[in-house]
């Protein structure tokens, strides 16, 4: 278990007792994983969005971060190692191109084996190696990813979860610089840890502050997406649709969960 000693506050243990908790970004992923919490990932207007769009439509998913792309020779040498496909880290508005856009996905055939990086949620991906169970979720997917999550803390040893909202990063101050937090990811974690709060599990401060965000704006998230810092920069980029797609909530029937080494569909019993 990380202590307070690890994170450098002394006596102070910075972990509460609840079964729910949330921290951000990379370093939030990393230490919950080492405690050993589960983990839910949140990245809403691109990389959980994708990941469900994909997983959904049947697709096996193999998340890499940038540096472990690197460390493999590159996104083709991945490719031809792992016999998947690679989509580009950027959204393309190419035609029938595959990218970070939500909406290039939605016409991936099941059986594809794909290949997904970002800056932001792949990145958080590659800290959780040790955590016992991996999700990501989002808007879309979030009373599914809530399902499968009551059934990992209720069927395993598992005592606590941790929402990982991933964060975003400032686009004029460089890729790798710049991290910041982010309406859209608070309130998808909100959404799941909504949905977590009636299946009876205690949250944290932290998760139920993004719980109460979220049941104050669902009724307008389009909206509130749209106003945001990433909503009016996907606007000027023209890539305005994808909030309409990533905005939708619970219209995915499946929790997208890490099985090996891969992210895929998990459709509970009905």
């Amino acid at each position: 278990m990380v202590r307070s000693t690890d994170v450098g506050l002394g006596d102070f243990e910075p972990w509460p007792e609840a079964e729910i908790h949330l921290e951000w970004g990379v370093a939030g992923a990393r230490l919950a994983a080492s405690r050993g919490d589960a983990v839910i990932l949140v990245d809403v207007l691109s990389f959980s969005t994708s990941l469900a769009i994909a997983c959904e439509n049947g697709a096996q998913v193999l998340v890499y971060s940038p540096a472990e792309l690197e460390d493999m020779g590159g996104r083709d040498a991945a490719a031809t190692q792992l016999n998947a496909l690679t989509i580009s880290k950027h959204r393309n508005p190419k035609p029938g191109a595959y990218s970070l856009s939500p909406r290039s996905l939605t016409n991936l055939r099941a059986g594809s084996r794909i290949i997904i990086t970002s800056l932001n949620g792949a990145t958080c991906v590659a800290q959780t190696d040790s955590a016992p169970a991996v999700l990501v979720g989002g808007l879309r997917n979030a009373t599914e990813t809530a399902h499968e999550a009551c059934r990992v803390l209720r069927s395993s040893s598992v005592a606590r979860l941790t929402i990982v909202p991933c964060g975003e990063r400032w686009s004029s101050v460089g890729e790798m610089d710049g991290w910041r937090p982010c309406v859209e990811d608070w309130l998808g974690a909100g959404a799941i840890a909504q949905a977590l709060e009636v299946f009876g599990f205690k949250l944290s401060v932290e998760a139920m502050a993004a719980s109460l965000t979220y049941k104050r704006v669902a009724s307008d998230l389009y909206r509130y997406l749209a106003e945001s810092v990433s909503g009016r920069e996907l606007t000027a980029k023209g890539f305005e649709c994808d909030m309409a797609v990533a905005a939708q909530t619970s219209v995915v029937t499946c929790a997208v969960v890490r099985s090996e080494d891969e992210f895929r569909c998990f459709e509970r019993s009905r």
